[in-house]
């Protein structure tokens, strides 16, 4: 279920294969492993922890299952060969730090549900010219520091606060929408209610493709406020545990119950 922290750490180990069922991977646990070309993150894995594989020099591959809740920071830090990583919808916590000095990454994606808000994200990522970034709320300027000069940065249409006419320039970075494509990313997040509690999920986890639905269901969530229900919070900026939020949105139901 677990591997410690530490566990493998500064190993002659050359590959990894990690099982279904792993739920933990510690602090540091495969640190400076140099010999690691590619690793496969199974679903089943919801946290990373720091530095986890900081220093693996030769990884050129990330593969992440939808799962992960967790990122340490500096949990890739210094893994010069990799080139470009896509992050899983299901990420919430992110690290400071994540990807710092990973001086060949060229693109990144970061799901809706996360949050950056780490001063050193992007630090050395001198190559980094594509941010693809579905979040609602902006993260400051200065987080575009250490990128490459021309490096294109894409948001979701209903993100706010860039303070900047989109298309156009922030930071003196090229600053635009998500291609539609992109944007239709965020409507696959699947609802598995056989192991999650629904209300329970609803909660946690980024309800915003729920709004386009239509239909006569109707579905609380459990939040401060008893009568709040699923709130437009990724949009609207707001927090669904507001005890003064009252929005709502319907959903719509097939025959076998998935929304």
């Amino acid at each position: 279920k677990k591997i410690n922290s530490q566990a493998f750490q500064k190993g002659s180990i050359q590959g990894v294969e990690l099982p279904d069922g792993l739920v933990e991977i510690g602090s540091s646990a495969f640190g400076e492993c140099r010999g690691i070309t590619s690793v496969k993150i199974p679903g089943s894995v919801k946290k990373i922890g720091t530095s986890a594989f900081s220093w693996c020099v030769w990884m050129s591959e990330i593969q992440f299952e939808e799962g992960l809740e967790t990122l340490g920071g500096g949990a890739f830090y210094c893994c010069h060969a990799l080139r470009s990583v896509k992050l899983p919808r299901t990420l919430r916590e992110l690290g400071g730090g994540t990807f710092g000095w990973c001086d060949g990454l060229e693109s990144v994606d970061y799901p809706r549900g996360v949050t950056i808000d780490a001063y050193d994200e992007f630090y050395k990522c001198e190559q980094l010219n594509v941010i693809k970034y579905h979040g609602a709320k902006s993260f400051p300027s200065y987080f575009l520091n250490d990128v490459r000069w021309d490096c294109a940065l894409y948001v979701s249409r209903k993100s706010y606060g860039w303070g900047v006419e989109i298309p156009g320039t922030y930071n003196d970075r090229p600053i635009r929408y998500l291609s539609d494509e992109d944007a239709a990313e965020d409507a696959k997040i699947a609802i598995d209610v056989e192991s999650w509690d629904f209300r329970d999920w609803v909660y946690k986890h980024d309800v915003g493709w729920l709004l386009d639905k239509h239909g006569a269901a109707y579905l609380e969530m459990p939040a401060a406020n008893p009568k709040c229900t699923i709130a437009e919070a990724y949009v609207a900026g707001l927090d669904p545990t507001d005890p003064t939020a009252d929005f709502h949105a319907v959903v719509t139901f097939n025959e076998k119950g998935e929304a």
